[in-house]
């Protein structure tokens, strides 16, 4: 059975990865090659603090 907290951590990475991308330590991304890079993405990572 899942939990409600377990629901949410991963509500919260998957919205994570859409809107900001993923971030330096994760490994399972690190080949990913995108075929344009999106203005606003750019954006996003520079208000978080992941750029």
């Amino acid at each position: 059975m899942t939990t409600s907290a377990e629901v949410r951590s991963h509500l919260i990475r998957a919205m994570q990865l859409d809107l900001v991308g993923p971030t330096p330590d994760d490994v399972e991304y690190a080949e990913e090659i995108l075929s344009a890079i999106r203005s606003v993405e750019t954006c996003i990572r520079r208000m978080t603090g992941f750029d």
